[in-house]
C-alpha cells in the first residue's frame, strides 16, 4: 500500500509523523499523529482520510472540545500611598480589576482594612468578563477629632 496523502477537513486538526508518499508492506503499520489545536473555545469537528496511490480511506470523524482558560485577577497597583491629607477632606483613588483570562471572573467580597479608609459600595457578586475591568474608587478620610483625643491625651 502507497499513501499520497492525508486530508483533514479542520484546520483545527492537522497530522504529522509521516513523510509521503508512504509505502506500507502487507501486515505492516506506519504511526502518526492526528493532532487537536483547540484554538477557540468550544467544540471543532472534521474528518480525516488517507489517499493512496489508487484509493481513498473512508473519512474518521474527528471531534474536540477546548474549555476556555481560567479567570485571572490582575489589580491595577498593589499598593498606594495616599500623601498628606488634610483633615476633615477626603483622598479617592481609582483602582481597577482586571480579568486577563479566558473566561468570567466572579468576585464575591471585597473588604478594605483601616478605620479611615473606604471604598466605593460595589453590587456583589460582581462579575469580570474575561477580558473585562471593574473600577473600584478606594478613599481615605482622616478626621479631626482624632487629633482631638490624641492631644488630650498628651496634656493629662
Amino acid at each position: 500500500m502507497i499513501l499520497t496523502q492525508a486530508s483533514v477537513s479542520s484546520s483545527e486538526f492537522s497530522v504529522s509523523g509521516l513523510q509521503f508518499p508512504v509505502s506500507i508492506p502487507a501486515g505492516q503499520q506506519a504511526n502518526f499523529t492526528v493532532s487537536f489545536k483547540g484554538s477557540k473555545a468550544g467544540k471543532a469537528n472534521g474528518t480525516f482520510s488517507f489517499v493512496g496511490d489508487r484509493w481513498s480511506t473512508d473519512p474518521v470523524e474527528l471531534t474536540g472540545t477546548a474549555g476556555t482558560a481560567a479567570p485571572q485577577l490582575a489589580v491595577s497597583a498593589p499598593n498606594h500611598n495616599f500623601g498628606n491629607v488634610t483633615v476633615n477632606t477626603l483622598a479617592t483613588y481609582a483602582l481597577v480589576l482586571s480579568n486577563s483570562g479566558g473566561s468570567d471572573l466572579t468576585v464575591t467580597n471585597i473588604s478594605v482594612k483601616g478605620e479611615k479608609f473606604a471604598d466605593t459600595p460595589v453590587s456583589l457578586p460582581a462579575t469580570i468578563p474575561a477580558g473585562g475591568n471593574l473600577s473600584l474608587d478606594l478613599s481615605f478620610s482622616p478626621q479631626r477629632r482624632e487629633l482631638f483625643r490624641q492631644r488630650e491625651y498628651f496634656e493629662q
